[in-house]
């Protein structure tokens, strides 16, 4: 996912505007490009793209994926209020920044038991990540061999370990 993402901003970021557009840098010149910015029967790919950015930018630790989520989504705060249903991807993402972006980070050989099971007990907003290895920055020096262990972040910040998932549904909850 890092990787794509690399590529789609390499290939389709227009800087100077802050957004994605729907033609790729290496696609022959057109006098218009396309910024698709509001939500239909499906969330726009500006707003879908900003919400993978501000996620993986938090996962991998990468400011410029956060910063460049943060300017597309400051060029469209004035909207959320003004066109409702048609920007709610856009309003959601506010609502994860704002707050604090909770996250689960799991780690060890039950890894996707447990994130699979604290997915369907949480809220959507809820960031959950982790494997049997330590191969993000999240999961870093937090694998204890032998045991599964959760720990309850936010804002980079990360509780003790936790072994089972009712107590981090409890440190979640509270």
């Amino acid at each position: 996912s890092k990787g794509l993402m690399d590529y789609c901003i390499s290939h389709f970021y227009d800087s100077e505007n802050g957004l994605f557009s729907f033609t790729s840098n290496k696609s022959e010149s057109l006098y218009v490009k396309k910024y698709e910015l509001f939500d239909n029967v499906i969330p726009s790919s500006n707003a879908v793209i900003a919400h993978v950015l501000y996620r993986l930018g938090l996962l991998y630790d990468v400011s410029n994926y956060t910063s460049i989520a943060e300017i597309m989504l400051h060029q469209f705060t004035s909207q959320i209020s003004q066109s409702g249903p048609y920007a709610g991807k856009w309003a959601s993402l506010l609502g994860f920044i704002v707050s604090g972006s909770p996250t689960l980070a799991v780690v060890g050989s039950e890894a996707a038991i447990f994130a699979l099971e604290l997915k369907r007990k949480t809220n959507t907003q809820t960031l959950i990540c982790g494997g049997i290895d330590e191969n993000i920055p999240y999961l870093k020096d937090k694998l204890i061999a032998g045991k599964t262990a959760i720990y309850s972040c936010k804002n980079n910040t990360c509780s003790a370990p936790i072994y089972t998932i009712e107590d981090a549904l409890k440190v979640l909850n509270n």
